[in-house]
């Protein structure tokens, strides 16, 4: 799955059809390696990024940063109010020119270009004089860095074709079986196509030799005379397609997973699911964004588990404790035993002795009891230690089991946001959680903060609705907290997974007796938005919401409830019929 040399083709061919003769009229630098060019209808996104280089029409909106970087400047020094005059793809390689007509410093007309390199972690954009010396580029390039060319102001640019590879439009069969000839014969066919033309991903390779009716893991040594023209035939018919600009333009997915794009239809993949799209950008825009808003909200996720994590094992490791010095704590009479028998046997107590044996007088065999002692004090001071520690136990035996509820319950509610975290589907959804981890007192907020709007304030609970009976599902705690306690009424039914962290569910009464149908799906909804989904069946707790309580903790989203019923549903995602 790879942006092209066929995409770029099919990119540059609709730059040329909506862009070219239209003015620049904003330059921005959303990402340190992403540049955006504002159009009178249209915007233009450049990434030189290392993982997704690329270049299409967008419809997305990113925020730009307060101080503009150099290479910003640079852009609109040289490129406000130029009029595109091209756009040129350097043969099939992932290279492409934007041709401008700019005004130099002295007001003459001139030619600018901008150069978008796709080549992986070697990514660049590059600004170009009309004699193709450089003036700046986003990512400058010295010997040190690279000893096969540098890039730098005012250093000519040179362009680094593969000169082991052939440019697939503009060879003949004659070639075609020459390079066959020429390659690995062990080599399998998909890798064949893919090694020997500039531009081709594996998809093209594996395309090729399956519309000849071949595998594309058959090594090519395996080929007869007439399978090799099949090869042949079919990889010149694809190319036509490339030539004539004959794209269509598919993500395919295998259970919501994408598998593959291009804008090539691709035969090796008819048996799964697939979305097509109007032009290269809009699919290119679709399966971006979302990539990009995984990775955001990946690395925005962990950041945030990273911290309540932390915390959590903290609480663990204090709440093993705690229940240690409460254990000790239930078992504190031996203390008073040890005391009152060394204070009927001060006599027997020799200095420096480390343990003593003691009849138990308050046992009714006298049974011998083994009596540690501190030997450098002496015996009175013995059993004064053992009374103060008596003592000690005897009042923090309220205050540890006091301690261990608050824990436990601290310890459910960071379970409860691990959940959520995991349970978010995008990144405003981790926001509210880092907002209620800051309000908790959990993270530090990194900057004044804001007042909450009007339209931040608002809350829009998932709804769905079963046989006229509307179900909500609250997406984070505090969601939880106002769909349970604030907006749902004492006879409507409140679901829940049982015994672990995951959404509040209410389905609305309004007084009505609720059908099996409804209360199976309200359940199924809460086994899904638990931290159990889809791991088979689960229990799940309902009971009309004036039996549910806030939790004496007070955290966001813990509560008590009783008189309930439990039933057990699937915890795959639920569908309407």
């Amino acid at each position: 799955m790879a942006f092209d040399g066929i995409t770029t083709r099919a990119v540059v061919n609709e730059l040329n059809k909506k862009i070219k003769g239209l003015r620049v009229d904003k330059i921005y630098q959303v990402e340190k390696d992403e540049i955006l060019l504002y159009f009178r209808k249209y915007k233009l996104l450049l990434s030189s990024s290392g993982n997704t280089p690329r270049i299409y029409l967008t419809e997305i909106t990113k925020d730009n940063p307060q101080t503009p970087p150099i290479f910003t400047m640079v852009l609109r020094k040289h490129l406000l109010g130029a009029i595109v005059k091209e756009v040129v793809q350097y043969g099939n390689d992932r290279v492409v020119e934007i041709k401008f007509d700019a005004w130099d410093e002295f007001s003459d007309k001139t030619e600018k270009s901008l150069l978008v390199e796709i080549m992986g972690r070697h990514s660049n954009i590059i600004l170009m004089d009309k004699d193709k010396v450089i003036i700046d580029a986003i990512k400058r390039v010295n010997y040190s860095m690279s000893r096969v060319r540098e890039i730098l102001p005012h250093l000519p640019y040179t362009y680094l074709g593969d000169t082991n590879k052939f440019d697939p439009l503009t060879i003949n069969k004659e070639d075609f079986y020459r390079i066959l000839e020429g390659s690995p014969i062990n080599k399998s066919l998909e890798n064949t196509i893919f090694h020997n033309f500039t531009g081709f991903s594996k998809s093209i390779g594996s395309e090729v030799s399956t519309r000849a009716g071949l595998d594309p893991q058959r090594p090519l040594s395996s080929l007869d005379d007439s399978e090799k023209n099949r090869l042949e035939e079919n990889f010149f018919n694809l190319m036509e397609e490339v030539k004539n600009y004959d794209f269509d333009n598919r993500i395919y997915f295998d259970s919501e997973k994408v598998i593959d794009f291009h804008v090539i239809r691709l035969e090796s993949l008819a048996g799964l699911e697939n979305k097509s799209f109007q032009s290269p950008s809009e699919l290119l825009d679709s399966l971006y964004t979302k990539r990009d808003n995984d990775d955001r909200m990946g690395q925005k996720s962990q950041a945030l588990k990273k911290s309540v994590n932390s915390k959590l094992q903290k609480d663990k490791q204090k709440l093993s404790n705690l229940e240690k010095d409460l254990l000790e704590a239930e078992n504190r009479e031996i203390y008073r035993v040890y005391a009152d028998l060394l204070s009927a046997n001060f006599h027997r107590i020799q200095p420096g002795q480390r343990e003593i044996e003691l009849e138990n007088f308050y046992t009714e065999d006298m049974n011998i009891i083994r009596v540690p002692l501190d030997e450098k004090i002496s015996g009175p001071q013995n059993a004064q230690k053992y009374y103060k520690k008596y003592g000690k136990l005897k009042n923090a035996e309220q205050v540890l089991s006091t301690q261990i509820s608050e824990t436990k319950s601290e310890i459910d509610y960071l379970d409860s946001v691990i959940a959520q975290i995991d349970l978010a589907n995008s990144i405003d959804e981790l926001e509210e959680t880092k907002e209620e981890l800051i309000d908790q007192g959990y993270i530090k907020r990194s900057q004044k903060k804001k007042k909450k709007s009007q339209k931040e304030n608002e809350v829009n609970f998932k709804e769905y609705v079963v046989d006229g009976f509307s179900i909500y599902v609250g997406k984070n705690n505090k969601e939880n907290d106002l769909l349970t306690h604030r907006f749902a009424r004492k006879d409507d039914l409140w679901f829940h997974a049982q015994g672990i962290p995951g959404s509040h569910v209410v389905v609305k009464t309004d007084g009505k007796e609720v059908s099996d149908k409804v209360i199976n799906f309200a359940g199924k909804l809460a086994a899904y938005n638990s931290k159990y989904r889809e791991s088979g069946p689960i229990d799940i707790d309902y009971t009309k919401k004036q039996n549910v309580k806030r939790h004496p903790a007070n955290k966001p989203g813990l509560v008590n409830y009783t008189d309930f019923s439990t039933i057990l549903v699937d915890s795959k995602k639920p569908t309407l019929d």
